[in-house]
């Protein structure tokens, strides 16, 4: 991966939707080789949507070693990981409170544990040094056509057009709409980016803090350029947050925790990430 590489991941980190035309522009390129480089970027890209909008809340669910066929298409898990530590699987999972149960009796065996995610950010840019941070817009009412364009946003890249055709609505319906979820539902656009691709370990931390002081440690989180997401739960007896960092080795991993002010409950490799940053299909189908 050379420098211009990581111009374009900076400016889709950004903006995942910009055009190839303004990428091709302020990377100095040409459009036919911003549109090759784009094709072999090692990213996903997804818009960040204020879910608790569409009816629903997010869960996180570690278990032991499970049938992960079962959960691996599932319509209301996103982000599935395998680890190293207590817990060998650990996944994303989105639904109304009074459905959980009921979604997860038929998935889950053995021990686990659920935590519901009260708060939670993601650094989309960290791995290449740029700051991007998406803040919550004022809410608004969304009908089912609403949610059915959200749902093809989920490939954030995807046209105007190709939308268009697919929901039987013409161009300009589809770019009203759009930009006026864009000031509400919608925080942004941006991009997933493989953490291999920069020779970095995902390692995942679990940990509890003095909660007096969370202001100061969420700080801590946001300025530090290894972590690029955190999860605040609801009050729990297990743990208070959920990170990542992206560090080189363990012994990148334990400089970053002697800097902490924390107390560590659980620490662990992810080996591998199965699915995705984008909201599962569920999440537009709520009620």
């Amino acid at each position: 991966m050379d420098k211009i590489d990581k111009k374009l991941l900076k400016l889709l980190a950004k903006n995942a939707r910009i055009s190839v035309t303004q990428l091709a522009k302020r990377s100095r390129i040409s459009r036919e080789q911003a549109n090759y480089r784009l094709k072999k970027l090692p990213v996903t890209f997804y818009p960040i949507i204020d879910y608790k909008q569409l009816g629903v809340e997010h869960f996180v669910v570690f278990m032991q070693n499970n049938d992960i066929k079962k959960i691996k298409n599932h319509p209301n898990i996103n982000w599935i990981g395998t680890q190293l530590g207590k817990w060998g699987i650990v996944f994303d999972i989105y639904s109304k409170v009074e459905d959980l149960n009921k979604i997860l009796r038929p998935i889950v065996k053995g021990e686990y544990a659920v935590l519901c995610v009260d708060h939670e950010e993601v650094y989309p840019g960290k791995l290449v040094d740029e700051e991007v941070y998406f803040p919550k817009k004022k809410e608004a009412k969304l009908d089912v056509t609403d949610k059915k364009i959200l749902q093809f946003l989920n490939n954030a890249r995807v046209s105007y057009t190709e939308i268009a055709k697919q929901t039987d609505l013409s161009v300009n319906t589809i770019k009203t709409r759009i930009k006026r979820m864009e000031k509400t539902v919608i925080q942004g656009y941006t991009i997933a980016i493989d953490h291999k691709a920069f020779n970095k370990k995902w390692f995942g931390l679990q940990v509890k803090i003095d909660l007096n002081n969370h202001k100061e440690f969420e700080t801590f989180l946001r300025l530090n350029p290894l972590v690029t997401y955190f999860y605040r739960y609801t009050l729990s007896g297990h743990h208070h947050y959920d990170f990542n960092v992206l560090a080189k080795d363990e012994e990148e991993l334990k400089s970053f925790i002697s800097g902490l002010k924390a107390d560590i409950i659980n620490s662990f490799i992810v080996l591998d990430v199965l699915t995705s940053q984008q909201l599962p299909p569920a999440v537009f189908n709520q009620q």
